[in-house]
């Protein structure tokens, strides 16, 4: 399990390049791929331990906390920002399906609230 990119990338954005996901991009079980960003290759390969593999799963932390989705074979050696990247031993697509199904119907994560002290702007967070 690992972490996506956690640093500012806005300087590293191209209208080609890496495809680099964001949570809004993530639903149960499924990624979207309007509105998808890119990177420039140099600053994926600069933070190569990230790379998302086919059958990955990403797991959003922040916002819609717990949302999980496979990794598809036209995204293998993409990124994302800051999500739960679980790489399964001897995976394969259908294991992978089943894991993200179940995670997806489980939440079993620990939810907390991220935000002002005020409480007005939370949002649902996986520390």
């Amino acid at each position: 399990m690992d972490v996506g990119i956690a640093e500012a990338a806005t300087h590293a954005y191209a209208d080609e390049g890496v495809p680099i996901l964001r949570s809004t991009n993530v639903r149960a079980n499924k990624i979207l791929l309007d509105d998808i960003l890119r990177i420039q290759p140099w600053f994926a390969e600069k933070n190569r331990s990230k790379y998302l593999l086919k059958d990955d799963i990403v797991t959003v932390r922040t916002g819609n906390a717990g949302v999980s989705a496979v990794i598809p074979e036209e995204l293998h050696k993409s990124q994302c920002f800051t999500m739960l990247i679980s790489t399964l031993r001897r995976s394969n697509a259908l294991v992978s399906t089943a894991t993200s199904l179940m995670l997806n119907q489980a939440k079993p994560f620990s939810v907390s609230k991220l935000g002002d002290s005020t409480g007005e702007h939370q949002r649902p967070h996986i520390a």
